[in-house]
């Protein structure tokens, strides 16, 4: 009897060290920088209202990304895709950067 609770916990602790192991795999800072599903693949057609914006991102194009990209945030938290030499996407940063100008 003794010897098969040993056993059980042996076999627990190994399953949970496997779990662990695991769910590090997916935090690897590597693992969401190779990820293609994190770049623009495409520009939004449509201009945004600057209203619905609150805040953004560049994506330069590199080995992961192959297009360079304007990412806004929506308050809604979708991420919309913007060609960064559209001037409606020029207008929308310049209004960002004058917010944080005037906060600071």
């Amino acid at each position: 009897m003794a010897q098969t609770v040993s056993i059980c916990r042996n076999l627990a602790t190994a399953m949970l060290l496997g779990l662990f192991m695991l769910s590090m795999l997916g935090t690897s800072p590597f693992a969401d920088a190779q990820s293609p599903v994190d770049c623009c693949l495409s520009y939004s057609k449509k201009p945004l209202p600057a209203r619905l914006i609150v805040g953004y991102v560049r994506q330069f194009a590199n080995e992961l990304c192959t297009i360079n990209a304007i990412i806004f945030y929506t308050r809604k938290g979708r991420r919309i895709c913007a060609n960064p030499n559209e001037d409606w996407v020029h207008k929308i940063i310049v209004g960002f950067l004058r917010k944080e100008m005037k906060q600071n």
